[in-house]
């Protein structure tokens, strides 16, 4: 395994451990400025709603509209909507290229504002079109396609693993809960195949290879977790997962710009790093973050748009995508560390992503349908969580 792990180990420089991201995720929830956002931001929404669990309207399949001065062209900030100032003066502070997509405070409409270019050498910018590996807000697809399959009564949050990977040391003792919530005890690191994985088949056996079942059940992050849960959609669904989603996400909103690794188009329109200055760099790269993801079976081995993005996690958070007598098992009320791919607490919710020189954060409210969602060619992980958050409070309070 020692050797295993020096072939496949994604280098220091570039690609950050998901051990180190996990640390820093559960210190700022834990009671760092990412909770008292969290803290503040409950009582504020107090003040303004009922104790109710009743949505908001809210058009079912989250159309964004572009707003004034959007990403269609390079922005120029004197021509910014003073939603879109209060934005970019974030961005610019901290010197990030992406795009942010945010309600506000008088308007669940989204406005757009964007930095940089996707493409250096065509000088094509980045706009709401533009792809994005989204990696762990992928986690929530999973959580989703797994709330229908409970509501349809083929397993519970109590099924254990055992009944699907026997083989698997502790399976006895761990449940679906455990892996939603990543209490499982497993661990995986960061390891990954020297190309791009071929099938849903040899994603699920990579991970199966790599993960160890500790028997300590306390919150670690790992991403085999929710590979084992696409191998279980896969078991009881007797359809891939790659169909799941197509299924029970991207068919029922109409997504004309969601692609798994081993499906994007020719040339596809990904927003790449702006170092990456020539066609050989941008093609060396193309491959290597698809090699990467092709790992993240069932946590991050998607391409999307960020508008894509936007209407999936509206539509989760109004019900749309969530079977109605799951939804408040979806969200549970009150304190809860993490689960179905994301922190909840109080009704707000919040997750992070990172990959290569991929950055992206979304911080929301499932009863206002307030949303920010941030993905960045550049930056880092600490970075851009707080910067969603500063985003959301701005823009929204």
């Amino acid at each position: 395994m020692a050797n295993r792990r020096e072939t496949y180990h994604r280098s220091n420089n570039h690609r950050p451990r998901r051990a180190l991201i996990s640390i820093l995720l559960v210190a700022v929830l834990g009671g760092g400025a990412l909770g008292s956002y969290f803290f503040h931001a409950y009582h504020q929404n107090q003040t303004k709603q009922t104790a109710t669990t009743k949505k908001q309207p809210s058009s079912t399949d989250a159309h964004i509209t572009a707003a004034p001065n959007t990403s269609k062209v390079l922005q120029d900030p004197k021509n910014d909507t003073p939603a879109q100032h209060k934005l970019r003066e974030i961005i610019n502070k901290q010197k990030l290229n992406g795009i942010v997509i945010s309600t506000t405070v008088n308007s669940n409409e989204p406005v757009i504002v964007t930095n940089g270019y996707s493409n250096v050498l065509t000088k094509t910018v980045i706009d709401e079109h533009t792809l994005f590996p989204i990696s762990s807000f992928q986690k929530m697809y999973t959580g989703i396609i797994l709330d229908h399959l409970i509501a349809d009564g083929k397993l519970s949050l109590d099924t254990r693993l055992k009944k699907f990977y026997p083989d698997i040391r502790f399976a006895d003792r761990i449940s679906i809960q455990n892996l939603l919530s990543h209490t499982s005890g497993i661990q995986s690191g960061d390891i990954f195949p020297v190309s791009p994985l071929g099938s849903e088949e040899s994603q699920l056996s990579f991970n199966e290879h790599i993960l160890k079942s500790t028997g300590i059940f306390k919150w670690s992050y790992s991403s085999a977790n929710y590979a084992l849960l696409a191998g279980i959609i896969t078991n009881i669904t007797g359809k891939s997962y790659q169909a799941n989603v197509e299924q029970y996400i991207v068919q029922p909103l109409g997504l004309k710009e969601t692609y798994f690794y081993n499906k994007l188009p020719a040339n596809p329109n990904i927003a790449y790093p702006e170092n990456l200055n020539t066609v050989l760099a941008q093609k060396v790269y193309l491959t290597d973050i698809r090699r990467i993801v092709s790992a993240d079976y069932g946590s991050g081995d998607i391409f999307q748009s960020t508008s894509d993005f936007y209407k999936v996690l509206v539509a989760t958070e109004n019900g749309t995508l969530i079977p109605k007598n799951r939804l408040e098992d979806f969200f549970p009320a009150g304190s809860r560390a993490y689960t179905n791919g994301m922190y909840i607490q109080y009704g707000l919710i919040h997750a992070a992503a990172a990959n290569l020189s991929y950055y992206g954060s979304y911080y929301g409210n499932t009863k206002s349908l307030k949303n920010t969602v941030i993905l960045t060619t550049n930056g880092s992980l600490q970075t851009i969580r707080v910067a969603s958050v500063d985003l959301y409070h701005v823009i929204n309070h």
